[in-house]
């Protein structure tokens, strides 16, 4: 939320926002706008009241429809590697190493970009329904990135038990990521 210190302020954002509205979905019917506890809200016939610092379900499931193809596509190429680490197989070798860059690439969106406050790309505060499901993405997109790290220390020229065990937790983080990433399935993902 937004602290304004003045009644004038207030007003004056208010009619800054709704000529931002107004510019980027171009001429809608009347809103309204009005400030509570330091929020500036918009209503019209046809939208939802949303805090001017919130982000909807939509927005961020949008985001990680535009990713979730190509991670599902980098999924099925290595669906029948299984916990194995064969270096000779060349599909389970470069669809490994294809995988993380792939899911990284939502990680920047998503986590780094539409999520965090110091980003340019920021677009607010994710509502509190997500954050459990954000959580959840976050820590899966980590567990991935841990797991690639031990896989390219600990797998070699040759299968070890060490190597045996980061791949099985690289199979097991990109099943955390297809279970994360199915959890935005009713936002629109």
């Amino acid at each position: 939320m937004r602290d304004v210190p003045s009644d004038h302020g207030r007003d004056l954002y208010g009619r800054v926002y709704r000529r931002l509205l107004v510019g980027y979905f171009g001429k809608q019917t009347p809103s309204k706008a009005s400030s509570q506890g330091g929020a500036t809200t918009v209503t019209s016939p046809a939208t939802t009241t949303v805090a001017s610092n919130a982000v909807s379900p939509a927005q961020l499931a949008s985001i990680v429809a535009s990713d979730k193809a190509r991670i599902d596509d980098a999924a099925a190429k290595i669906a029948d590697c299984g916990f194995t680490y064969d270096p000779s197989n060349l599909q389970c070798s470069l669809g490994r190493q294809t995988y993380a860059p792939t899911v990284d690439t939502l990680k920047i969106d998503l986590i780094e970009g539409a999520l965090d406050p110091n980003s340019p790309q920021y677009l607010g505060e994710p509502p509190a329904e997500l954050v459990p499901l954000i959580d959840k993405t976050r820590a899966a997109f980590a567990a991935l990135a841990a797991a690639e790290t031990a896989v390219e220390k600990k797998c070699g020229a040759t299968e070890t038990d060490a190597c045996d065990r980061a791949v099985f937790d690289w199979v097991s983080a990109k099943d955390d990521v297809t279970a994360a990433l199915a959890g935005w399935k009713p936002y629109g993902a």
